[in-house]
This record gives structure tokens, sequence and C-alpha cells, in this order.
């Protein structure tokens, strides 16, 4: 703490705080409730002693018939006083009087006094709050101002930078895929580009209906904040007013009938390979939608990969060629979209080769899949899980699945090599449910 912080503490604390009141302040009121205070604590007769005055006169200040308390009694009866009873005795405006701070009429007359008062607030949280609150409640619109002015100038410009934030710096989930950079990159195009930065544009995007407008908005509001553009109270107020998305939490059953499931493969294998691969690989693994297009993106069979699990060095494709499957290290691991091995027939390895490597954008397969009435492929993984669940091992289920968060409360949870040596056991069996129920297609 400097000195001048010192020295104010001083004036509003600690043991020499009588010497520091300003009595001419304080006003009558609190001189009554002073001499009260003392009442209470010595007793009536012991009061009037203490503080040199007789027992009428005692009477005639206590009930205000004498209308001005002197400055000495008020001195001698402060003697008798703690600081936190003066303090629960006192207002804040009769304490900043006494302290000289502010005159009788109730203006400034020591402003350095009230700088080092607010040099403390930095360092004290309830008086900072105390501040705070008094300024959003008696300056609001003043605020607004400021803030208006801090960040006036700022265009909202969708930059490389900007994307390398959102893919690996902004906070919590990151946007890792280049569908949604893209849905991301166009939903800001058409409706921030170029925009200055003001209230008037909080306010507009507050009330914009587009949920994915006020995502991508807050996005780039904690961006600012990153590059030091904002400060963080214009980021925090900024992103209270802007809601972001709401994502309903209703629970929809995904009863998919199996012929829908036999429909769609019969018709993709007609008419389309490459989807028709997309499907069957999802319905054979149970992998994610995006999770099977990075596969046949950055298909490398031969490479050699560590699985840190069982510290185990192999090729990412290992097959089987007697028990007819073979198992893919994929090996993304991200917060709760982690996918390890993916498993798929011997069969389906010969389609895949065919095509891999092959970048595929994931939303003219949802397109297709629509305007064709097919079960939409991001609902392939559920469909796939009700079948394994029913055909094979629950562990092993989760397993190849890579659901290793429910994994993790298991009872039945062991070493990784065991669970990939029970789902290698387990997998066959899943294989041939499929094909017994004819959901393979051609």
């Amino acid at each position: 703490m400097g000195e001048a912080d010192k020295e104010l503490s001083g004036e509003l604390s600690g043991s020499d705080w009588r010497s520091m009141v300003n009595v001419r302040g304080l006003s009558n009121n609190a001189r009554i409730l002073i001499l009260q205070a003392v009442r209470e604590k010595l007793g009536f007769n012991e009061a009037w002693k203490a503080l040199d005055i007789s027992k009428s006169t005692l009477y005639r200040y206590l009930t205000g018939i004498t209308k001005r308390i002197p400055d000495d009694v008020v001195k001698k009866a402060l003697q008798y006083l703690e600081e936190d009873e003066f303090y629960r005795i006192v207002s804040e405006l009769d304490r900043l009087k006494a302290c000289g701070i502010i005159s009788d009429d109730e203006k400034v007359i020591d402003i350095s006094a009230v700088s080092r008062l607010l040099a403390l607030a930095s360092r004290d949280k309830l008086l900072k709050n105390m501040i705070l609150r008094f300024v959003m409640e008696n300056f609001s619109e003043e605020l607004n101002k400021m803030r208006d002015l801090y960040y006036s100038g700022i265009k909202l410009v969708w930059s490389d930078d900007f994307e390398t934030f959102l893919r690996e710096r902004k906070e919590g989930r990151k946007v890792t895929t280049d569908d949604m950079i893209r849905k991301y990159r166009s939903c800001f195009k058409k409706y921030l580009e170029g925009k200055t930065l003001s209230r008037e544009l909080v306010e507009q995007v507050a009330r914009h209906e587009d949920g994915w407008v006020r995502n991508i908005f807050r996005h780039y509001v904690r961006y600012l904040r990153y590059k030091g553009e904002i400060s963080g109270d214009t980021r925090d107020w900024i992103l209270e007013y802007v809601k972001g998305r709401v994502f309903k939490t209703s629970v929809r059953p995904y009863r998919i009938p199996l012929e829908d499931i036999r429909r769609a493969m019969e018709f993709l294998g007609k008419n389309h390979t490459t989807y028709y691969i997309i499907y069957r690989l999802m319905l054979e693994s149970g992998t994610r939608f995006f999770h099977a297009l990075e596969l046949l993106a950055s298909w490398n069979p031969e490479e050699l990969v560590k699985i840190e699990g069982i510290n185990v060095e192999t090729k990412r494709l290992v097959c089987f060629e007697d028990k007819g499957f073979c198992r893919y290290y994929l090996g993304i691991h991200r917060a709760q979209k982690t996918c390890d091995w993916v498993y798929f027939s011997t069969e389906l390895l010969k389609l895949m080769e065919s095509i891999a490597p092959m970048e595929i954008n994931r939303t003219p397969v949802t397109k297709y899949a629509k305007r064709h009435g097919l079960v939409r492929p991001r609902m392939i993984r559920k469909v796939a899980w009700r079948l394994m669940t029913k055909s094979m091992d629950v562990i092993a289920a989760l397993f190849i699945q890579s659901r290793f968060g429910e994994l993790k409360v298991s009872p039945a949870m062991s070493a990784y090599a065991d669970l990939l040596g029970m789902a290698d056991t387990q997998y066959p069996k899943y294989l041939a449910y499929l094909k017994e129920k004819h959901l393979l297609g051609m």
C-alpha cells in the first residue's frame, strides 16, 4: 500500500480514528445518536459526569430541546465509543463530512481524498461493489455513452486470425469442423461484416431471431477482448445483453423402423455408391457422421501410430480376415467428441479403398437424403447403438462407439487392452446380426 493509501486508511480507520473525525461536519441528529450510545453504555448518571455537563443539560441534548450540541461535548463522547460503534451510529454522508471530504452543504472539498478512496476500491471488493452499484443506479446513461466512446470505430471483419481463434483459442468447445466454420463465416458475412461496434448494433443483434447470428457475434466479442480491443467489463456487458443460441432439451424418441434403414441402404447401393459407403460405414461402426467423413478424408492405412492407452505401436488399419472385419485407428480426442477405433467389415474395406482418401462435405449428403426421403445420416449412429446392444455385450458396444465417458463409470471397466480384446471378440456378432436383418443393402 502506498503512502497516500495509508494516509487515507488512517483517516477512515485505525487506533487514531477519533482525532481524524471532523466533529464540525456531524449533523445534530448524528450528535444526539452519539450521546445516546454513551448514555446506554455508561448509564445516565455516569454519562453526564463523563461529559462534564449537568443532568438537565444532558436531558435537553438527548431530547432535542437544545438545537445544537457543542463540538467539545461530542469530542468527549467519542472517547467512550469504539470505531465500529461510531460507524454503526453515523451515516455514510455524516462520515464523509466528519472526515472533511465533503462540506456541510454536501459539496466535495477534498478531491485528493476521493481519488485515494477510489484507488483503495481496486483492492477492496466490498467498497468496489458499493461504488459500482451507486454508479449503475445513478449514472447508467453516462456509462452507456462512455462505453460507446470506448469501442467506437471498431469494425467487425472476418479474418484468418478470427478463424484461428474459433478453432484453437476460444474458451469451451472449439469450432473444429470446416462445415461449422463455413456456416459461421456465411452468417457473419451476411449480417455482421463491416458493421461498427456500437450500442445500437448490440441491441440489434440481441433482438435478432437467428440464434446463429447471436452466437457468432458473441464469439467475435470474446475475440475482441482476447485481442485487447475492448475491456473485460464491455465484453461482460455485451455477453449478458446478447443471449446465445437456445438449444432445446426436450426428449424426443428416435424409434426408426428397420425397414427405413433397409430402404435407405438399398436405394443408396443402387444410386450413389459414395453415399452408400458413408452410410454403411456409420451403420457397421456406429461412428458419428463427421468422424466417418474425417476417416475417408484422412485415409492412411499404412501409417504407424502409437496407442497411448496400451503403449503399443501399430498400423492404423488392422484386419482380421478370418473373422471378416477390420478396425481403423482414427485417434480423435476432443472434448466430448472422441473417436478411437472405427470397426467395419472386410467387404466394406474393398469399397472404401476404391474412393479413399476423399474429402466429402456433409451438407450435400444430408440434402440428398432429405430430397429422396431417406433416414438422415446423423441418425445412423443412434440406430447402430440400438442394434449393437441387442447383438453384443454392452461394454464392447461402448468401446466400439468410443463412449468412454460411460465406460469410466461402469463397474466392468478394465484396462484398455482388455476392452480392445473384448470388442474384437464381440464385433463379429454384430456384423452377423446386420446381415441376418438384411440391413447392408446391395
